[in-house]
């Protein structure tokens, strides 16, 4: 029983936080579901070769996804496809329920959720922020603590694997 309440005490802590987070192989792409309210409004802010694909495989898993990236031209591009073309980081950060970052480094990711115009100053308390860049891990719980104070929740979830399984959207997503 000792398990059976250890699971139970996990449960409830997932609900606590209305947050159920799924990292899935072949095929599948991490989806991100809240419990008690619908979440299905995602930014996605990053377009390179990684974000690319992804926010894609995101559009045609049928998901509201709006995606931004400093390129205007990579933005365009994926309003042709179907996606939102979001007019910048503020914006998306205000309009959408998810938050996703896919970006080169913790330098830019900072730049995107700090700031007057970046996501923490601009989401609605109850936002998922989830970061799936590779970054400095006392980055990533520095901004995990800025997320809570505004009342956001961060999930930290970086990718394994190549560009290529992102393209067949069988990337490898490490929640923590």
């Amino acid at each position: 029983t000792s398990v059976g309440g250890s699971l139970t005490q996990s449960l409830s802590k997932i609900h606590e936080f209305q947050l159920w987070s799924y990292a899935c192989v072949f095929n599948k792409i991490v989806v991100v579901y809240a419990t008690h309210r619908n979440m299905d409004k995602i930014g996605f802010i990053g377009l390179g070769r990684m974000g690319r694909p992804m926010a894609i495989n995101l559009f045609s898993k049928g998901f509201d996804v709006t995606a931004w990236d400093i390129r205007p031209e990579v933005t365009q591009s994926l309003a042709q496809v179907g996606l939102k073309a979001g007019v910048s980081i503020a914006q998306i950060a205000k309009d959408c329920d998810i938050v996703i970052t896919m970006l080169p480094s913790s330098i830019e990711v900072d730049s995107v959720v700090q700031g007057a115009n970046g996501v923490f100053a601009n989401a609605r308390p109850g936002t998922v922020v989830m970061d799936m860049s590779t970054i400095d891990p006392l980055a990533t719980d520095r901004f995990n603590v800025l997320a809570k104070h505004h009342g956001l929740s961060w999930v930290d979830a970086p990718v394994g694997r190549l560009a290529e399984h992102a393209d067949r959207g069988e990337s490898l997503f490490m929640v923590g």
